[in-house]
């Protein structure tokens, strides 16, 4: 997984406006019924079985079932008039 300098940025904003978080950027996929799944994203800490990554000087978890599908995409921070947050581009599966 790749991460953009922007996006790198933002988490590192987000951060330290919390003042108190978690050390890790947690990734994730989860299953939404008929749905399929949505990535979600967070300050979490690392837990068993996670694949920690250093990408631009942000520390971010992944679960393995999450790497397998986002584990070739790029996070990156998008902005715009109606919305702004966080998404995985460029998925390989």
């Amino acid at each position: 997984m790749k991460i953009t300098v922007h996006a790198a940025q933002k988490i590192e904003e987000f951060r330290a406006a919390a003042h108190s978080c978690p050390a890790y950027f947690r990734v994730l996929l989860e299953k939404q019924d008929c749905q399929g799944v949505q990535c979600s994203f967070s300050f979490d800490e690392k837990k068993a079985g996670d694949v920690e990554l250093l990408l631009e000087g942000v520390k971010v978890v992944v679960d393995p079932f999450t790497l397998q599908w986002v584990g070739q995409g790029t996070l990156e921070f998008e902005s715009n008039p109606t919305q702004s947050g966080f998404l995985i581009s460029s998925h390989v599966h």
